[in-house]
């Protein structure tokens, strides 16, 4: 045991990874106060780039479901700031982003954030997700026609998740 914490002490990228599940395990407790502690405790670690960006997306999914839009919007735009634009962290960050100014009711922003994600060679589940985002923001807009080619659209992409496939169907059959 004394081995394992010697261990630990010498692996802060791996004392971070324990210290973001922790984090999601007191959130999922209900406990958004210390899931957020934790997230600080570990947020000045020397860790490499990647792994810092894992804990801004661990706060911003945090805050998102505890309610704190305004808080966990800051979160995602710190993530899409610091992320390579044709990284995995930017385009999810940028989708997530979407979804949350969608559920604030401004379609604007959502828009603006998931056009350059279908315009781009973005990740496949990303495009899949982006088609099915603008799809309910056209939806919400009582563009019904607009909102089927956009379903139809993420239902024409390979690497699509089951999931994916079925809200599309699910989304043109509603809207037809």
């Amino acid at each position: 045991v004394v081995a394992m914490f010697e261990h630990l002490q010498d692996s802060p990228e791996t004392l971070a990874d324990l210290g973001m599940e922790l984090a999601e395990l007191l959130a999922s407790d209900g406990d958004t106060p210390a899931a957020l502690a934790q997230l600080d405790s570990i947020k000045e670690m020397d860790l490499p780039r990647d792994q810092s960006q894992r804990i801004l997306e661990a706060r911003a999914r945090i805050l998102d479901r505890a309610g704190r839009m305004d808080e966990a919007a800051e979160a995602w735009e710190s993530l899409i700031d610091s992320a390579d634009v044709d990284s995995l962290s930017h385009q999810a960050g940028r989708l997530a982003l979407a979804d949350l100014r969608h559920r604030q009711g401004d379609y604007e922003a959502a828009l603006a954030l998931v056009d350059p994600l279908l315009e781009s060679d973005s990740d496949g589940r990303i495009k899949g997700r982006s088609w099915l985002v603008k799809g309910r923001l056209l939806e919400t807009e009582e563009r019904y026609e607009e909102a089927a080619k956009a379903y139809e659209s993420a239902l024409t992409l390979e690497e699509l998740e089951v999931e994916t496939i079925e809200e599309a169907r699910i989304s043109l059959a509603r809207v037809l």
